[in-house]
């Protein structure tokens, strides 16, 4: 086997030890450097694993120094950005991302990264954008889309089952939490699918799909000055979705003002016509 060949195979080894024991993937990477000092995945490796053991600014220095020699790689940003993050490094962060996912629009965690940090600077606007990326972009993993099949089935039992195990691996997943609340209202549990959903908006706040859910959800219930801001937020990042709009002059017209949701609504059907659910729902 070549040098190269043995280096690459025990960055695969260093590579699985990343989640599970960053120490010793710490130190797996380390050697390899030793070996091929100019080996960049085992530098980013290296760069991970000083993140994940607390020491964000040992992992900024090592991006750092590769970002300079590879400034066009959107990897690289999107970890830089994460170390400053994780730093504390709010507006340098930031700027990593940006540059993260200009390089590579097609890059979805870093959208996703881009948001929260978008959120924690109070830009509410932007984060809603970027987060919309994110979730055109995301995929599910399998132990969702196992769930989710379950759910189409209606077997609600076994899809519960499998996302309650996928919270145990991942906490604050957003999207098992968001099925959970689908879970919940289709068991009547109007109470139990509104603490999901705002825990999923907790953890996401730009998760378009939850704050719909919510709105829906509390429409049902009569709550319409509740719904309005939900969907305002939604028709500041969209604001020709018919879904949105229907929604919004249905809270109108319970609020008492027929006059502006008939308009809203006109309006919506002549921008897209052909469509009629929103007059369905109205």
């Amino acid at each position: 086997m070549t040098p190269d060949a043995s280096a690459d195979l025990e960055l695969v080894r260093a590579a699985q030890l990343l989640e599970s024991d960053p120490a010793a993937a710490a130190r797996r990477a380390a050697g390899i450097l030793a070996g091929s000092p100019g080996h960049p995945e085992a530098h980013l490796l290296l760069a991970a694993a000083h993140r994940k053991l607390g020491d964000p600014a040992a992992a900024a220095t090592v991006l750092e120094t590769l970002t300079r020699t590879r400034p066009d790689s959107a990897l690289l940003q999107l970890e830089l950005g994460r170390a400053y993050a994780a730093g504390g490094r709010s507006g340098e962060a930031l700027a990593a991302l940006r540059r993260a996912v200009a390089l590579d629009a097609g890059i979805a965690d870093g959208w996703r990264d881009l948001a929260a940090q978008l959120f924690a600077a109070g830009e509410t606007a932007e984060g809603d954008a970027a987060y919309a990326h994110y979730e055109r972009l995301a995929r599910d993993p399998p132990a969702l889309a196992d769930a989710r099949v379950a759910l189409a089935a209606n077997r609600l039992e076994a899809a519960e089952a499998m996302l309650l195990r996928c919270l145990e691996q991942v906490p604050h997943d957003v999207v098992a939490l968001r099925m959970l609340a689908n879970i919940a209202s289709r068991r009547d549990d109007e109470a139990e699918a509104e603490r999901r959903l705002t825990e999923c908006l907790e953890h996401a706040p730009g998760y378009a799909g939850a704050r719909y859910d919510l709105a829906q959800l509390l429409d049902v219930q009569h709550r319409s000055s509740e719904v309005l801001p939900l969907v305002e937020r939604l028709l500041a990042v969209d604001p020709r979705n018919i879904d949105y709009l229907s929604l919004k002059a249905q809270a109108l017209r319970l609020l008492g003002s027929s006059h502006q949701a008939v308009a809203l609504m006109e309006q919506a059907v002549a921008d897209h016509p052909g469509e009629d659910r929103g007059w369905v729902r109205y």
